[in-house]
């Protein structure tokens, strides 16, 4: 499948990409959920 040095690197570069976009996003999910549930214990004791 893989013929050549370059296939390897062009491969690698690829994983990379597709992996540093998946840690992105997740990263960015888990940010925004951080900050729904802060928000949300914030309005929780601003109750009492």
């Amino acid at each position: 499948m893989l013929e050549s040095f370059s296939d390897y690197i062009s491969t690698g570069i690829l994983l990379l990409l597709v992996g540093a976009s998946l840690y992105l996003v997740m990263r960015m999910f888990l940010h925004h959920r951080r900050q729904r549930l802060i928000e949300e214990e914030i309005e929780y004791y601003q109750e009492w």
